[in-house]
């Protein structure tokens, strides 16, 4: 039989990286064109520009930081969309070998020129843990995240939470 191809996609990724005593940076580019054949989806054009770093700071203070920057042309109705999404993370010792701690953080943004998606959703963790012994060890956690989406404002919300576990390895 014959083949026929309903989806086209091309991408072209160009990267750079570099690293030097413990601390790196990357950056990254993309690009890519998508062509749905069938007519179900729309065509679409993708720019992605995409940075990261990490750090050691010291023995006891490690981190990383990035940022994803994407625009999306939709080449059927002519619209535009813009991606955003940032992080950040660290971890500290606070007690050699006993007690730790690490943070997480995350904000996404993501709206359109038509006004029909505007999103703002941002997460953060803060954990510690306890360390008994080699392979017993207890942890507490903090989260918080929200969520707004003023195209849709029934699907807004803010969460605030609490976590514990015990881990136990044998």
């Amino acid at each position: 039989g014959s083949e026929m191809c309903i989806r086209d996609s091309l991408s072209m990724t160009y990267s750079l990286s570099a690293g030097f005593k413990g601390q790196n940076a990357s950056i990254y580019i993309q690009s890519t064109e998508f062509e749905d054949k069938t007519g179900n989806s729309d065509n679409l054009k993708t720019n992605t520009l995409g940075v990261s770093f990490g750090f050691n700071y010291s023995d006891t203070l490690t981190g990383s930081a990035g940022a994803a920057l994407s625009a999306i042309d939709n080449l059927h109705d002519k619209t535009k969309e813009k991606i955003n999404s940032y992080n950040l993370s660290a971890s500290k010792i606070i007690i050699k070998d006993k007690l730790y701690s690490q943070l997480w953080a995350y904000w996404n943004t993501d709206s359109n020129d038509i006004k029909t998606v505007d999103i703002d959703e941002k997460k953060a963790s803060l954990e510690f843990t306890y360390q008994f012994n080699f392979n017993t060890a207890l942890t507490v956690g903090f989260n918080r995240q929200s969520y707004v989406n003023d195209a849709d404002t029934s699907q807004n919300r803010t969460q605030t939470g609490a976590n514990l576990r015990v881990a136990y390895s044998f």
